[in-house]
């Protein structure tokens, strides 16, 4: 059978060459099928069939907005964090506050790209989703060296990205709970202990609606935190100072406000999720675009406000 498929394509190849007018055009055609029909004969069954079983899963999963999408963007990239950007402002000077504008178009771009890696264009020259994670991006990049390493090494990424987000939000909200009960004179072991105690019943939480009802809530104090300092910060116009801003910053200052900064805007890790489930994916591009614009303007407004108001005495996170 193998060999009378090659025959085959080495008559078409021979009859392409002789009898068409576009003879490169022709050899192409006939090598790229000759690589789709290898790539369908080395594909095991079970492989198709489970790539068949996550395209049914993904169109069963219930459709969302490109306004819920926008909501989960926006919660994602407006986080606990923006509480520490006037600080991180205050380290690196008129180049944190272009760092804030340049990862808002590095980051969006960089989400819009990703989720491209998904698609694949079919015969008739449609995008088509052939890839559901980026565990499958690698695999596919990986395929000819080593199979399944790309992915395994994606998903080591993603779990020592996520570990170091939950040590950083925890020791954001310590700092926070320090920074709030000054009467109570607490160490800053005692309050990530105690953080720590707090948050530990959410390990046990599976329904992803609980968690969902958690974010939204926490979406709620957050913006009304955020506003509540936009507007303080207002009132306090006449006592501006604005020798907060420098150009001349220290190095290692720097890098660690630069990395404040631009974690601040990551929201690729569940960005094929949302897309997947989103009701109308031709949208998705014009979403991660206003969604950075607006979160770009909010946190450059907040910062800079907080940082006129407060000047050399902000601290590492805002608290009223």
């Amino acid at each position: 059978m193998l060999f009378v498929e090659r025959m085959r394509t080495q008559a078409g190849l021979l009859w392409m060459t002789h009898f068409s007018s576009d003879r490169e055009e022709n050899l192409g055609l006939v090598q790229r099928d000759d690589l789709n029909r290898t790539y369908r004969e080395n594909i095991s069954p079970s492989s198709s069939q489970s790539e068949q079983d996550e395209e049914e899963t993904l169109n069963t999963q219930p459709r969302i907005t490109t306004w819920e999408a926008g909501w989960n963007v926006t919660n994602a990239v407006q986080g606990i964090f923006v509480l520490g950007l006037p600080y991180a402002v205050l380290q690196s000077g008129y180049t944190g506050l272009l760092l804030l504008v340049l990862s808002a178009l590095l980051c969006c771009y960089t989400g819009k790209i990703l989720i491209s890696c998904l698609y694949e264009e079919d015969g008739s020259g449609r995008s088509r989703r052939v890839r559901r994670t980026y565990a499958d991006v690698a695999d596919a990049c990986w395929c000819r060296l080593c199979p399944r390493l790309g992915g395994k090494l994606v998903n080591v990424a993603q779990v020592v990205e996520l570990m170091m987000t939950c040590i950083l939000y925890l020791v954001v909200s310590s700092n926070l709970m320090g920074h709030s009960f000054p009467f109570l004179a607490l160490t800053p072991a005692t309050c990530s202990a105690l953080t720590f105690l707090t948050l530990m019943p959410c390990m046990l939480i599976r329904d992803l609606k609980v968690v969902s009802q958690l974010s939204f809530l926490c979406s709620l104090a957050h913006f009304l935190i955020t506003f509540v300092v936009i507007g303080y910060c207002l009132r306090q116009a006449p006592r501006w100072t604005y020798g907060g801003l420098r150009l001349a910053v220290d190095f290692d200052s720097f890098l660690v406000a630069a990395g404040v900064i631009i974690f601040s805007y990551t929201s690729q890790i569940f960005l094929p999720t949302l897309e997947g489930c989103m009701a109308d994916r031709g949208q998705f591009r014009g979403m991660m675009d206003w969604t950075h614009v607006l979160a770009c303007v909010l946190k450059t407004a907040f910062s800079l406000l907080a940082l006129l108001t407060w000047g050399e005495d902000t601290k590492e996170v805002m608290a009223m």
